[in-house]
């Protein structure tokens, strides 16, 4: 069984946004829990990904330790877009089966066997479709990564 929970950010304050995944016998069941949320932002909460911008990443990784901080000034200006921001984690053996379990839970299977591993790559991946639209490497700006994003919208 694969479960998370997850608190959002938005500007400088956390909404108290809280998603629940369990992965049941190949089925992805998801829990949404949001206090205190205008209608405004349940209505977003609600919309699906057009796009999944998936990072593979590993803490030994120099890329992936670089690429970090301009992806989380990218993640803060698509914060309330529908792209979904997804970090598959190959650290260890055990955060690597819990990448898998996620992978194949968002229907990513055919990208983690075409990774095969390496890490130090986004991938934007078009969410209805799970076809690669882009690669990002470490020597994309947060500029570069930016009007990447806008031309696949």
């Amino acid at each position: 069984m694969f479960s998370t929970t997850a608190a959002l950010t938005r500007g400088t304050h956390i909404s108290a946004f809280v998603a629940t995944a369990v992965l049941i016998g190949g089925t992805l069941a998801v829990a949404n829990s949001s206090r205190g949320a205008t209608n405004e932002e349940a209505d977003t909460e609600k919309a699906a990904p057009t796009l999944m911008a998936v990072k593979f990443h590993a803490d030994w990784c120099g890329p992936c330790q670089r690429m970090k901080p301009v992806l989380e000034e990218v993640k803060g200006s698509y914060a309330e877009s529908q792209v979904l921001f997804v970090t598959l984690d190959l650290t260890d053996k055990k955060s690597s089966h819990q990448a898998a379990l996620l992978a194949s839970a968002l229907g990513l299977d055919e990208l983690w066997a075409y990774n095969a591993g390496s890490t130090g790559r986004l991938f934007l991946v078009d969410a209805s479709e799970k076809s690669i639209k882009d690669t990002i490497t470490v020597a994309h700006s947060a500029e570069d990564i930016g009007e990447i994003l806008d031309g696949l919208k």
